[in-house]
């Protein structure tokens, strides 16, 4: 892969990012769960490092994602 398709993938990343968090931004129906996904959406388009997100304690998680962690965990 060439810095150019490297550069073409992430400013397509970073497209994907951008609407994720405009739609849950503009959500006919707020809910804690889109502000959450909003909220992440623009922290990786900030740069900030959201790696260890699974890894962190379940209290660090808003209350919706417990439920949803466990089950994926046991698949």
């Amino acid at each position: 892969m060439t810095n150019s398709d490297d550069c073409g993938q992430i400013a397509l990343l970073r497209d994907a990012l951008d609407h994720i968090a405009r739609i849950a931004t503009a959500a006919r129906q707020p809910t804690k769960r889109l502000d959450w996904i909003a909220s992440r959406a623009k922290d990786a388009l900030r740069g900030q490092d959201l790696s260890g997100v699974r890894g962190r304690g379940k209290n660090e998680l808003p209350q919706w994602a417990h439920s949803f962690f466990s089950i994926e965990d046991s698949l």
